[in-house]
């Protein structure tokens, strides 16, 4: 891989997006402490929101990352960026399929998008 002019640019915007990276298994551990005091459907829609951001991860390291190096090495210009997007994006819809099929989301809702709230069908028995 030759070395271009712009590498020191780069390394200075990609070192804090690393400190911010490393800096977030510490906010989601306080941040689970907090929401695990409100209850436990906010802590089921908390362990949602933690999915959606795992399996961003997972998508960014494990196919966007990969395309762009494999892009840059081969030097496809912008059609290797399109790819890894495409990549990013196949993983991603593979995950939340997965997670929909296996119906693993919390449905701490569900009453009330019907219009009628866990009190009025405790009601209505």
């Amino acid at each position: 891989m030759r070395r271009s002019v712009h590498d020191r640019e780069i390394a200075r915007l990609a070192l804090p997006a690393l400190g911010a990276l490393a800096a977030e298994p510490l906010y989601l551990l306080v941040d689970t402490a907090i929401v695990g005091h409100l209850g436990t459907p906010q802590l089921a829609a908390r362990g949602d929101m933690r999915f959606l951001a795992g399996s961003m991860l997972l998508a960014g390291l494990g196919a966007y990352i990969p395309i762009a190096l494999l892009a840059l090495a081969l030097d496809w210009g912008i059609q290797g960026v399109w790819v890894g997007l495409l990549g990013l994006m196949a993983v991603r819809l593979a995950t939340l399929g997965w997670r929909f099929v296996g119906r693993r989301w919390a449905v701490t809702g569900a009453g009330v998008a019907r219009g009628r709230t866990r009190a009025a069908a405790a009601r209505s028995r």
